[in-house]
């Protein structure tokens, strides 16, 4: 068949179904074409677009042909071959809604119907193969929490009866879920169709009062009424999503919500095809009123019509059709996920690593946990730990009905939009971009940050990238030591770990009364060590005073008093207005929360109550708001708020002065001011430097 495939950022082309009919001369398949295909009694499996109003006269031309055969024998106008056993075709799906059929006949019937006189063919395609991932599943009794390794006390999640938690939250939390959660966000009132082989609907670990078991797509088998998932695939799906938790089992990540599961694949798992999915899809919407779509199945063979009609649900109807990337491990395109409007699904591990087995190519969009994941057995009440994006899809949907059950006025296409945005990005670095921003092929839009997706929901300007924890190098776990009431294994090295901060931080009796969440640098606590920055120093020994200057010429440089080197600078006294200062240049404060400043002074001549006052200024200098006096015979209780008694011509070396700065404050000029009434009086300066101190000070 001829076709071509899209790409993100080639020049947009319409796929709506209605469209379709612009492809006359490459809508059927290439063997059609084939002028030997009027003998080839080959059958194939085809769906076909029909023109408007057609479908009557398109099934009578086939029940024609076959009457023809049967009771007549041969016509010269007529194809010569059935099928099978005199049957000219056999009729799978009718699609009345897309004016679809699917379909088997010859490759001669087929041929006849597409080129005859008046055909009512628009498309014509093979009816592709679409199979579920070939997973391991390994099933085994449930660990308190296996990898995590604590099976201490204190444990329990607000959801569950129980005192155990169990593997499953690790996807939850990496994804953001638990938070959800927390603001009781469930998927309550929103509904999720599985597209899968069916659920085990005796389990304890499905709510029946929100599983709807389907119709089975499947020919000549009421699954209802046999094994309901000997395949198992689309139990484990339906548990990653819907499971309630119960008896150790996995709590799925939309366990409020209600699930549809329709039938497309036997209990050997085997196969379905691209019609089986469309009309399951239509089920889905149509009958159970769901427009989230789960697909755990792909195939390699591109489906025009899938496409098409995946983008008109799409873009029509707010159908969100979320599917698994695939699992070959390779780069090629797997479909239905590689289709245009898809929300194609690549899965990683506990490490944010991308699974060994995960599709990597250019229609990649989100990435979500998928390898290792506890979910339930189809059998037992044991939990079964699958790999697979099929596992990743299903994470997706829920986060998905979550989001918004949270926010039922937003539509689907806001809420894709929002996770792509938010999403935790991963591998190469803008590698490609699209609206919702940077993507690779190995990730797409990086991980699923449902948490962050809400926020950008709930406001616009929120919708940049999700940002790891960043710890800062001066962070110090405190008190040191620390470890929970475990014992000293449990100590903030054996929480930095894989997900325990999140996932532990909290549920743990505390030592000394502190979590690791307060008391661990890699849970976002611990203290920072004080941080001082330097802004500026100078000894005088040039002309140059760097960030210091005088304002009214009355400091002057001196070879007098001087502390280190040879010169000090020298503030003469007098009833000068304004009085002789040192000023510093504007100093931005607004990553500060204090400033330091230290210099050596030495006073000569000075009568009661005059000296040296340090000030600042938070308006250019038209205001001064007194820091520190520095003065001889001074009542010490008299000048708040940092006053000392000085004796006259003694050397005061390196005094530290603590200059606070308020939250808010942005720039800040410092004074160093003479008072002193006769010209012969005054002071030396050396040494000054002043440093800042970082505003924060405790990591949270």
């Amino acid at each position: 068949m001829v076709h071509s495939t899209s790409n993100r950022g080639a020049a947009q082309k319409s796929r709506h179904l209605r469209a379709l009919a612009s492809y006359t001369t490459a809508s059927v398949p290439t063997f059609i074409q084939d002028p030997d295909a009027a003998d080839d009694p080959t059958p194939h499996r085809v769906v076909v677009l029909y023109k408007e109003g057609t479908k009557e006269g398109f099934i009578a031309d086939l029940d024609l042909v076959e009457a023809v055969i049967n009771d007549t024998g041969m016509s010269n106008s007529l194809p010569p071959f059935a099928f099978q056993d005199g049957l000219v075709y056999k009729l799978h799906h009718e699609m009345d809604k897309w004016n679809l059929l699917a379909f088997t006949a010859s490759t001669s019937i087929l041929k006849w119907l597409a080129e005859k006189e008046g055909s009512s063919v628009e498309v014509m395609e093979l009816d592709q193969i679409r199979e579920a991932s070939n997973n391991s599943f390994l099933t085994s009794s449930y660990p308190k929490l296996d990898s995590l390794g604590h099976t201490g006390s204190g444990l329990g999640y607000s959801s569950l009866s129980s005192t155990t938690e169990p593997i499953s939250f690790w996807p939850l939390n990496m994804i953001q879920a638990l938070d959800l959660f927390e603001k009781s966000f469930n998927g309550d009132g929103v509904t999720i169709c599985i597209v899968d082989s069916g659920v085990n609907d005796t389990k304890a670990g499905f709510d029946s009062t929100k599983l709807s078991i389907g119709e089975s797509l499947i020919p000549n088998f009421n699954w209802q009424s046999s094994e309901p998932d000997d395949c198992a695939h689309g139990t484990q799906v339906s548990g990653i999503i819907a499971g309630n938790g119960a008896a150790d089992g996995p709590l799925g990540v939309a366990h409020g919500a209600n699930i549809a599961v329709v039938r497309v694949l036997n209990d050997s798992c085997g196969s379905a095809h691209v019609s089986d999915i469309l009309m399951a899809s239509l089920a889905c919407h149509s009958k159970y009123d769901a427009r989230i779509i789960n697909i755990g199945l792909s195939g390699v063979e591109y489906s025009m019509l899938e496409e098409a009609i995946m983008e008109d649900a799409t873009l029509t109807e707010d159908i969100l059709f979320v599917a698994a990337a695939g699992d070959e491990g390779g780069v090629d395109d797997l479909y239905p996920a590689a289709n245009e409007h898809v929300f194609s699904v690549a899965s990683v591990d506990m490490f944010e690593d991308v699974a060994f087995n995960s599709q990597s190519n250019f229609h990649v969009d989100i990435a979500a946990p998928g390898f290792r994941v506890g979910t339930l057995d189809f059998a037992s009440d044991a939990v079964a730990y699958g790999w697979g994006t099929d596992m990743a899809a299903a994470f997706v949907s829920g986060i998905a009905a979550v989001l918004l059950s949270a926010m039922p006025d937003k539509t689907l296409s806001e809420v894709r939009s929002a996770i792509e945005k938010t999403a935790k990005r991963m591998g190469a670095e803008d590698y490609d971009a699209d609206d919702n921003g940077s993507r690779n092929n190995d990730y797409g839009h990086g991980i699923v940050k449902a948490n962050a997706a809400m926020n950008c929901l709930l406001d616009d300007t929120k919708c940049a990238p999700f940002k790891a924890l960043v710890v800062p190098a001066d962070c110090v776990d405190v008190p040191e030591g620390w470890h929970d009431v475990d014992g000293p294994e449990f100590d903030c090295e054996w929480y930095s770990l894989y997900d325990r901060c999140a996932i532990l931080g909290d549920k743990f009796v505390k030592w000394d009364d502190v979590s690791a969440s307060q008391a661990c640098c890699m849970c976002g606590g611990g203290q920072r060590r004080i941080k001082w920055i330097t802004l500026s120093q100078t000894s005088f020994e040039n002309e140059d005073w760097g960030e210091w200057m005088s304002a009214d010429g009355r400091a002057s440089h001196s070879d007098l008093n001087a502390f280190s080197g040879s010169f000090s600078l020298r503030l003469e006294g007098g009833s000068f207005t304004p009085r002789p200062n040192l000023l510093h240049n504007v100093v931005d404060v607004t990553n500060l929360m204090q400033l330091q400043l230290t210099f050596s002074f030495k006073l000569v001549s000075l009568s009661k109550n005059e000296g040296i006052w340090v000030q600042k200024s938070l308006d250019n200098g038209l205001n001064w708001i007194t820091v520190a006096k520095f003065s001889n015979s001074v009542s010490l209780d008299q000048h708040p708020p940092f006053v000392v008694n000085v004796e006259i011509n003694e050397e005061y070396k390196n005094i530290n002065v603590p200059v606070e700065v308020a939250l808010g404050e942005e720039r800040m000029i410092l004074a160093i001011k003479m008072y002193a009434s006769r010209d012969l009086e005054g002071g030396y300066i050396d040494d000054v430097i002043l440093k800042g101190k970082e505003r924060v000070s405790q990591f949270t």
